[in-house]
């Protein structure tokens, strides 16, 4: 007995099980992993359900009316979020809520995106981009200039781009102004 404790094959015993112990540790890991993967990609699905049912519950109700007398225009938001784009189609004269959360009218998935990171506007003929009370930073790209700091109410044009994070999204206004 003592000839096998002091032995080297003691040790190659308990290095074995150390090894298939943080093995099956990792195992654990990786499932769990792969389970708040999942769950993470059905809350993105029922979002944009819930978004896509409230878009046409609006279009059914004819609450898409335009209280900005843009009547028949509507904004296009081109969503580039890494390898992934979209394109999101809204009636001019209502206001858009973008965010992370799924009671927002443009949801975006990025976790460095806010809950509620800004509304877009329409006051008279213009759209604005109104910002909430997010520390996330976010710039606007106009013809080859930057907007660093927006102000609390800033003014649109069509192609403008806005970037939050690591996600972009291009204005296409159209309609009668």
């Amino acid at each position: 007995m003592v000839d096998f404790l002091t032995s080297g094959t003691f040790l190659i015993i308990v290095e074995i099980v150390v090894i298939a112990l943080l093995g099956a540790a990792l195992i654990w890991r990786i499932k769990k992993n792969n389970q708040a993967a999942e769950k993470r990609r059905e809350q993105l699905d029922k979002e944009r359900d819930i978004q896509l049912t409230r878009r046409l519950a609006n279009d059914l109700t004819g609450s898409a009316a335009n209280p900005s007398g843009r009547e028949g225009g509507h904004i296009q938001i081109l969503v580039r979020d890494g390898e992934h784009r979209r394109s999101e189609t809204f009636a001019a004269g209502r206001p858009v809520r973008v965010g992370r959360n799924a009671d927002n009218d443009l949801v975006l998935g990025s976790r460095y995106i806010a809950r509620h990171q800004c509304m877009l506007v329409w006051q008279g003929t213009g759209l604005f981009l109104q910002q909430e009370d997010s520390t996330n930073r976010l710039t606007i790209h106009r013809a080859g200039k930057v907007i660093e700091h927006p102000e609390a109410m800033e003014r649109l044009q069509d192609r403008d781009v806005l970037k939050i994070a690591d996600v972009s999204l291009e204005l296409v206004l159209s309609g009668k102004a």
